[in-house]
Order: structure tokens, then C-alpha cells, then sequence
């Protein structure tokens, strides 16, 4: 095998790893933070996001803070994209949390089919968790993987 023909074969295989990551594939958002039942105003202090998508699932990280925020309701985080919507089909990640208050065990993410955000939830043992509330003044960091449409 000739140099031209090794290049062209390490090219080929190259390309299957870093089409996942070209410009299409790869982006940030700015995510925001409103209650679920009245969206209200929020003053933020960071809106940090940014995803990857490999066919038709999404990773997703970010930060939000605020210093002030009037909305009620379930606390709702924004995503970059509309999630799939498959019935009983719920995707979940991971929180990190300053300021938040919560009712029973470490705070959870849930996804919801054919939503464009994500609630927080505390669990409890042999109970349905409670949805954490909007706070006034918080910060959450986030990683969250979830599917949608092809």
C-alpha cells in the first residue's frame, strides 16, 4: 500500500469518529430558569449551556444563576431541544446546587416526553418525590442526556 492509499484509508476512518463533532452537531444555549405555573421575570448572573448531539440523542451541561426570580410553580430549567415524545419515556442527569431548598433527599433532574425543559425532584422513600419549587436566588450546575426526534 502507497502513501496516497494509507491517507485515504486513515481519512475514511477519521471521518466515522469526527463527523458526531462538526458545527451541525455541536453548540451552546443560553438556558433559563421560570416557574412552571407563572414563567415570570428572572435576573441572571450566568446562563452558561452547551451540547452535543450524535444521531438522535443529546448531552447537554450548564450553569444558571440568578439573583432574583418571580415566577411560580415547579422550577423549570430549559434544554436545548424539544425531547422525544414517547409516552412513559423519562430521561434524567445530574445536579450540582447552591441555594436551592428541597423537602426530603438530594434533588433529582426529570425529563418529561415532549417538553423543552427540566424539573428537579426530591425524592422520598415509599412516596412520590416532591417538585422542588422556584427559589428567589439560586445557582445550578447540570449535565443532562436525553433522546428526541430523528
Amino acid at each position: 500500500m502507497n502513501y496516497d492509499q494509507l491517507a485515504y484509508k486513515l481519512r475514511k476512518a477519521l471521518s466515522v469518529w469526527l463527523l458526531p463533532f462538526t458545527s451541525e452537531n455541536v453548540g451552546t444555549y443560553s438556558p433559563t430558569y421560570q416557574g412552571g405555573t407563572s414563567g415570570g421575570s428572572t435576573t441572571y448572573t450566568i446562563q452558561q449551556g452547551a451540547w452535543t448531539r450524535l444521531g438522535n440523542m443529546v448531552f447537554v451541561t450548564g450553569t444558571v444563576a440568578w439573583t432574583a426570580a418571580s415566577g411560580t410553580g415547579d422550577a423549570r430549567i430549559s434544554l436545548p431541544f424539544v425531547v422525544a415524545n414517547v409516552t412513559n419515556q423519562n430521561f434524567t442527569g445530574s445536579l450540582r446546587l447552591s441555594g436551592i431548598t428541597f423537602a426530603n433527599g438530594s434533588p433529582e433532574v426529570l425529563i418529561l416526553p415532549n417538553t423543552q425543559y427540566f424539573i428537579m425532584q426530591s425524592p422520598l422513600t415509599n412516596a412520590s418525590p416532591t417538585t422542588v419549587a422556584v427559589e428567589a436566588a439560586a445557582t445550578v450546575v447540570f449535565n443532562v442526556a436525553y433522546r428526541v426526534e430523528e
